[in-house]
C-alpha cells in the first residue's frame, strides 16, 4: 500500500509530495524506499532542491541516505550541489561536497567551469573536491578549459 502510494505521488508529479516522498526514503520496507526514490527522480529538480536542504537536518544516518540518493541523481543535481557549497549550514556544505565526490570524475568538467565564473565564493570548496580526484583525471580537463578560455578572450 505504501509502495503504491509512493508510485502514485511520483506519477502525479505534485511538488507538494516531495517532502512526503523524502520521508518514505527512510521506510523500513525496501520496496517503499526504492519506489520513493524512483518517484523523486520523476519529479526531478524540485526533489533535488529539497534533498539538498535535507542535508542540513536529521541524524548523520539520515544525511548519509540523502547523500546516496543525490549521488543517484548525478548530473541533474550537480549545478545545485555546487551552489550548495556556499550554503549557510555547514552540514549542507559538507554533504554537497560528499555527494559531488561520490558522483565521481564525471563532475570534474562542471567543477572546473565553476572555478571559471566570476563569483568565486565556492572556489575553496571546489578545489577541495578536485584535489581528491586522481591528478590524471583533472589536469587534462583543466588544460582544456584553460585553452577554451584563452580562445574566447
Amino acid at each position: 500500500m505504501r509502495c503504491a502510494a509512493a508510485e502514485a505521488l511520483g506519477k502525479i508529479g505534485d511538488l507538494g509530495a516531495v517532502d512526503a516522498l523524502i520521508g518514505t526514503c527512510f521506510d523500513e520496507d525496501e520496496s517503499v524506499r526504492e519506489m520513493s526514490i524512483t518517484s523523486l527522480f520523476v519529479i526531478g529538480d524540485p526533489a533535488v532542491e529539497a534533498l539538498i536542504v535535507r542535508l542540513g537536518s536529521g541524524s548523520s544516518d539520515d544525511r548519509q541516505i540523502v547523500v546516496e540518493i543525490l549521488v543517484d541523481f548525478e548530473k541533474m543535481a550537480v549545478p545545485r550541489l555546487i551552489e550548495a557549497l556556499t550554503d549557510d549550514v555547514e552540514e549542507v556544505q559538507s554533504g554537497a561536497q560528499a555527494v559531488l565526490f561520490d558522483i565521481g570524475p564525471a563532475v570534474i568538467p562542471e567543477l572546473i567551469q565553476a572555478l571559471l565564473i566570476e563569483d568565486d565564493s565556492h572556489n575553496d570548496k571546489v578545489m577541495e573536491i578536485l584535489v581528491e580526484f586522481d591528478e590524471d583525471s583533472v589536469l587534462p580537463l583543466i588544460n582544456e578549459s584553460s585553452e577554451k578560455t584563452k580562445i574566447t578572450q
